[in-house]
């Protein structure tokens, strides 16, 4: 389970002997992993999903491209992110390609960044983005020029504006970034809840000053996140459960009012030695021909409105077949049943009984 916590850092100045906030994060950390049941920690600029469509977005330069506005705006806006090593494990974000940031990529390495997939495929399509530069701000008030980042991993891509917003994700390593990756992210062998008062009793020991704004797990912003999506499944479970139940009475009261209709013609049919399963049969087999009309002028109207449905799913394909199929097969149980049981009752008045009452 993870959880994520945001320190405002030290009230004031940060303590003497860390030069930089980050390097006071990276002390945190080093403390914090300390703590029992903490499996990992690390820290981000931005957690996801944490101020919606609001983030910190970068241009950015490719090998070879002149330093210009025109080249710039060519290449797709970046979500500029400030991670510690530690983060990616936190958060269970998947190493695809390359590596992760590591202790050594600090000021006095070279300036290197980790991408997206979808960046990776977004900037360099069909290529391996290791070792590929990337020329970006250098995020540091009063500095506009351009520094250049080596790609030395690719991740699994991370929503951070939103369920339905990927965007194109690029990361600096904490040690080597002007902005500060201020939001801790810890990783817990139990409930995240419980190790809470170990983490804000070890952020007051390791610095008096330090201001805890606040604690929450990630399961609870996800929640928050989904809920709109979930009122929104709940709505059209309960249309669509109102709509198959009427269109399933609607074809037990047709199948019902055909065979009623036609008593006269199977009682012919019975006394002129037509047997109990040749009714039935005949029944079936009308009601078969509606039910296969039906159905197809169903299928044809969904897979049209499919598409109309797409933006309200989430990882979900508006065209699986199997849905489609369970679908179909329930309703031709229904008409099934009520075509047989109503052939049976139909054939079971006596023939002779029946034509002399009409």
């Amino acid at each position: 389970m993870g959880a994520w916590c945001a320190p405002a850092g030290a009230v004031g100045a940060y303590p003497a002997g860390t030069p930089s906030a980050n390097e006071w994060f990276d002390n945190l950390i080093r403390e914090v992993a300390t703590l029992p049941g903490v499996q990992a920690v690390g820290a981000i600029s931005l957690p996801p999903l944490a101020l919606g469509a609001i983030g910190e977005e970068t241009s950015a330069l490719l090998e070879g491209q002149p330093d210009s506005i025109a080249a710039r705006h060519g290449n797709p806006p970046l979500n500029y992110q400030v991670a510690t090593p530690g983060y990616f494990g936190a958060l269970h974000v998947s190493l695809r390609r390359g590596r992760l940031f590591d202790a050594h990529d600090d000021l006095r390495a070279p300036r290197v960044a980790i991408v997206g997939e979808s960046t990776a495929a977004q900037l360099w399509p069909g290529r391996d983005p290791i070792g590929r530069r990337l020329g970006m701000s250098s995020f540091t008030p009063g500095d506009s020029s351009t520094v250049w980042r080596t790609v030395v991993g690719v991740v699994s891509d991370v929503r951070y504006r939103g369920l339905d917003d990927v965007r194109f994700d690029v990361y600096d390593p904490a040690l080597q970034a002007a902005s500060t990756a201020g939001h801790l992210v810890v990783r817990t062998a139990g409930e995240p809840t419980a190790a809470a008062a170990a983490i804000q009793s070890r952020i007051r020991t390791f610095d008096p000053r330090a201001v805890l704004d606040r604690m929450t797990t990630l399961d609870a912003v996800v929640a928050r996140a989904i809920a709109p999506w979930r009122l929104t499944a709940w709505m059209f479970t309960v249309f669509a459960a109102a709509a198959f139940g009427l269109a399933t009475l609607g074809l037990v009261s047709l199948v019902s009012l055909d065979v009623a209709s036609r008593k006269r013609e199977l009682a012919v049919r019975l006394a002129l030695g037509a047997r109990l399963p040749d009714v039935v049969r005949n029944v079936m087999g009308r009601a078969a021909l509606w039910v296969c009309t039906g159905i197809g002028a169903g299928l044809g109207a969904a897979l049209a409105g499919a598409r109309l449905l797409q933006h309200v799913l989430f990882d979900v394909n508006p065209f699986d077949m199997p849905t489609y199929a369970g679908v179909v097969a329930v309703v031709i149980t229904v008409v099934v049943i009520a075509a047989y049981a109503s052939a049976r009752r139909a054939a079971s008045i006596d023939p002779i009984v029946l034509l002399r009452g009409e």
